[in-house]
């Protein structure tokens, strides 16, 4: 029997999966500043930019989409390019005030403003830089959310937690995120200190679904630019008949 969580649309061949309790949040407000300023959501990988490459993949999951800017020209930009996926895809600016009057360029503002306004009690959050994030990399976190935990995050062997790569519990995240807002911590991994209750999911899982754990590849530098095309046109040369 399939959960209130998880159901698949009829009709599909693909029989995709859909997450009836859950959004995705792209954060997409980042200064950029090795890249120039330039967003890197609007990166082209070859052919496609890396905001499509994720909505392709990750789009038909969703009955919710959110992506977090940190103004008007950013909504315009990522406005102006054209997906399947526009209608359901709402633009969230940071938040006019924040917790004490604080404000950064950090992550953590842009995942506590979109927590304030998501519907969904969960929310799959990932950076706008990381192209390679799949459906079965969502149904491997998803399948633990009716444990009902504070946050569902991937570790590595050496204890390191994947933030960007992570679901949330909103409201608890959101009041969790507030008080280290307040106390000027800004780091996001600071946060699973907090939360009550989390499950860690193995990077060998991870592995098993993604074997090159391209789902944690994100493009900070000219260097992930050109690997992350690679990666790419490899995909899409197994994609082509």
């Amino acid at each position: 029997m399939v959960s209130k969580t998880a159901r698949k649309k009829t009709g599909d061949k693909s029989s995709t999966q859909v997450w009836d309790d859950i959004t995705l949040v792209i954060l997409a407000g980042g200064a950029s500043r090795r890249f120039q300023g330039k967003q890197k959501a609007l990166i082209d990988l070859g052919g496609t930019t890396v905001i499509e490459s994720i909505l392709n993949e990750l789009g038909n999951s969703f009955k919710h989409i959110y992506i977090s800017v940190k103004n008007d020209e950013q909504e315009r930009a990522l406005r102006a390019i054209k997906t399947s996926f526009n209608e359901k895809i709402s633009y969230l600016k940071d938040l006019a005030q924040f917790p004490g009057g604080m404000r950064d360029d950090a992550a953590i503002f842009g995942i506590y403003s979109s927590l304030s306004e998501v519907s969904e009690p969960y929310a799959f959050v990932i950076s706008c830089d990381m192209p390679f994030v799949t459906r079965d990399i969502v149904s491997l976190l998803a399948q633990h959310v009716s444990t009902h935990p504070d946050a569902i995050v991937p570790r590595w062997e050496n204890g390191y937690l994947e933030p960007m790569l992570a679901i949330y519990q909103a409201a608890a995240a959101r009041s969790i995120i507030e008080k280290h807002i307040l106390q000027r911590q800004y780091q996001l991994i600071g946060i699973f200190k907090d939360l009550k209750n989390i499950v860690h999911v193995p990077i060998e899982s991870i592995k098993e679904v993604d074997p090159n754990l391209s789902c944690v590849v994100n493009i900070n530098t000219e260097r992930d630019l050109e690997a992350a095309r690679e990666i790419f046109k490899t995909r899409l040369k197994k994609a082509t008949p």
